[in-house]
């Protein structure tokens, strides 16, 4: 049996929103609300899924006409379909006006791209009931402090970055040890002589027999003045 922490594994990693992702709307009566953005839940859903119609999307979709009464504007569009993705399947459904009354010019008006309106309204609805974007369905979004804190939070993601501070290559000691071995067999065991008279260490001396390591710049120093002839 599963655990509640794998229960809401899915629902706690989609249900905060971002602000920009939304939008305040009016709707019939004076209603005042939150509106999602449907294309960032799509995302979303991508990125927890995959591209839409692979391991989740909509299929046996279907779009009917009804109407009320006699009076063509009481038509309404109704949308059915079945949403699924990785673990289950379900129904979701949506309706919209056909005709909008417009009530400061007193006619109505064709509700445009009504079945495109429906199916977005219905994948939304759908979504929200595996927990995306349930901050704003919880009316989290009415309270200004959590939109404050969400607002920051997104700032704070989308900040640039800075860069990595360079690191200083670092020779592993075997490679240097391994120069500096291989010069001291080249100049038969004294490393003082021309060789380290050529060097001058960070603090104003030559390099003496005692020294037993080279960094690697000075090791492939030392080589370079012997490929060139200088101990000559």
């Amino acid at each position: 049996m599963a655990s509640e922490k794998e229960n809401m594994k899915l629902w706690l990693s989609v249900c905060t929103t971002k602000p920009t992702d939304t939008k305040k709307f009016k709707g019939k009566g004076g209603f005042q609300g939150t509106a999602i953005c449907a294309q960032s839940q799509r995302r979303v859903a991508t990125e927890q899924w995959g591209p839409f119609g692979t391991a989740w999307g909509i299929t046996d979709e279907s779009y009917h006409m009804l109407a009320f009464g006699t009076d063509f504007h009481n038509e309404i569009i109704v949308y059915r379909g079945i949403l699924y993705y990785p673990g289950g399947k379900f129904g979701i459904c949506a309706e919209a006006d056909m005709w909008i009354y417009v009530a400061n010019g007193k006619y109505w008006m064709r509700n445009n791209d009504s079945h495109k309106k429906v199916r977005t309204d219905a994948l939304t609805k759908g979504l929200s009931e595996l927990g995306f974007n349930a901050d704003v369905f919880l009316g989290k979004f009415d309270d200004n402090k959590y939109v404050q804190e969400q607002r920051q939070r997104e700032q704070a993601e989308n900040a640039p970055q800075p860069p990595p501070p360079a690191a200083e290559p670092v020779a592993p000691s075997e490679t240097v040890e391994a120069q500096v071995k291989r010069l001291v067999a080249l100049f038969g065991g004294d490393l003082c002589g021309k060789a380290k008279l050529l060097l001058i260490k960070p603090d104003g001396n030559h390099f003496t027999a005692e020294d037993k390591k080279l960094t690697k710049g000075q090791a492939n120093e030392l080589e370079r003045i012997l490929n060139a002839g200088g101990l000559e």
